[in-house]
């Protein structure tokens, strides 16, 4: 069997990669209320993330007029840690199901900002199409 030879320090594997996801990935450094960048975004303005125990849950708030509107809190379907090194959890997945439309949220962190990509799918046979939007938000400190 072949080893690396080159590898990034944050991307060596440990001795601890074969435990449970549970026992050993750090949720905290996703949890925060997370604001959109854009001041004038259409989509997601502002996305509220809780961790507790193993569980990571999503609350989004979509643009709407006079107030954002609450997606409501789902528990995120996956969380993944940052390369192969399995402490801190930098990215999720979460879907959401509306009447409506399936929103299917992949959200990563870089360089401090939470980047958002929405897989947003209409399911109510009225003719609109798909689309696909990305978005990034900072954290805010002190809110949750």
């Amino acid at each position: 069997m072949q080893t690396m030879q080159y590898v990034q320090a944050h991307d060596r594997p440990e001795a601890s990669v074969g435990r449970q996801a549970s026992a050993y990935q750090d949720l905290s450094a996703l949890a925060g209320t997370w604001v959109n960048t854009n001041s004038e975004a259409k989509g997601i303005v502002k996305v509220v993330i809780s961790a507790k125990d193993d569980t990571l849950t999503v609350r989004a708030f979509g643009a709407d007029e006079p107030a954002p509107c609450d997606w409501g809190e789902i528990e995120a379907d996956v969380v993944f840690p940052a390369g192969i090194r399995p402490h801190e959890c930098m990215g999720f997945s979460a879907t959401y199901d509306f009447d409506f439309m399936q929103a299917h949220l992949q959200g990563n962190m870089n360089l401090g900002l939470l980047i958002i990509a929405s897989f947003n799918t209409f399911t109510d046979d009225s003719g609109r199409s798909n689309y696909f939007a990305r978005e990034f938000f900072n954290k805010q400190s002190g809110l949750n």
